[in-house]
């Protein structure tokens, strides 16, 4: 059995009666009172209230509801059926709406479209502005089918357009596929490297990777290779036509896969 030496005890019982007199000493400052510490704020209650009154009725109510659709397409006014997409938004939350699964339902029911951006416009009025696709070229099948080409490579609707350079491919063409085919994508770049020239140009006629034909205006009929750089290929050709006499009446083909170019 251990035991404790008398001046311990005497020091320990010491500590112990300092610190409940300590404890049973302490009080409040004269300028605090209970009642005042207790006594609710009944202003700060009732704004309180107010405030989960007014959240609640605005953000269940009708009154942060869609009520209007302001509809643009390519900075003009949508036209009527584009509108009645929108018709079922009406009612909806403003301050919570995304409109992410209607954009994806409307890109994808028409390709021709581009992007669909919602801007909200407290308190009522979703505004919706639409960019449709700006087709670079007009692909041409086999069967005589056109389809609209964008600058993403992507076949996004059957279709024509005027003053717009049509690309004839024997390759199939799908709508919502995109080009990957290399002689094809090689002729969308030269047909862009020619319009950037100023060479004006109505078909390109895609026969292999080492023959695409171009028709001119005037009937020239001129052969590209994707094997050699097109600027450069383009180069002599403004060469030729700017210092040949060649009879623009006169069907003229010039073929450009060679050192030499050689007309005939």
């Amino acid at each position: 059995m251990i035991s404790i030496p008398a001046s311990k005890k005497r020091q320990t019982a010491l500590s112990v009666s300092s610190i409940i007199r300590k404890l049973t000493s302490f009080h409040l400052p004269k300028d605090i009172h209970i009642q005042k510490l207790l006594k609710p704020n009944f202003f700060g209650v009732i704004g309180c209230i107010s405030f989960l009154v007014l959240s609640t009725y605005l953000l269940f109510g009708d009154t942060l509801t869609i009520k209007k659709i302001d509809c643009y397409i390519d900075g003009l006014p949508c036209y009527s059926d584009l509108n009645s997409l929108f018709k079922p938004l009406i009612g909806e939350r403003i301050m919570f709406f995304s409109g992410n699964s209607i954009r994806d339902s409307i890109l994808f029911d028409h390709p021709q479209l581009q992007t669909v951006t919602f801007h909200p416009q407290i308190p009522d009025t979703l505004g919706i502005r639409i960019f449709s696709r700006q087709p670079i070229a007009v692909l041409e099948d086999l069967q005589g089918n056109r389809y609209l080409l964008d600058e993403a490579l992507r076949i996004y609707a059957q279709g024509d357009k005027e003053n717009t350079v049509k690309i004839k491919t024997q390759e199939s063409v799908i709508i919502g596929e995109t080009v990957v085919s290399p002689a094809l994508t090689k002729a969308v770049e030269l047909e862009l490297i020619l319009s950037r020239s100023l060479v004006a140009a109505t078909l390109i006629d895609v026969k292999g990777y080492d023959d695409i034909t171009v028709v001119m205006p005037f009937g020239y009929q001129v052969i590209f290779s994707a094997e050699k750089d097109f600027t450069k290929q383009v180069d002599a050709l403004q060469y030729i036509l700017n210092n040949s006499k060649m009879d623009t009446h006169k069907q003229v083909m010039i073929d450009l896969r060679y050192d030499n170019p050689v007309v005939k």
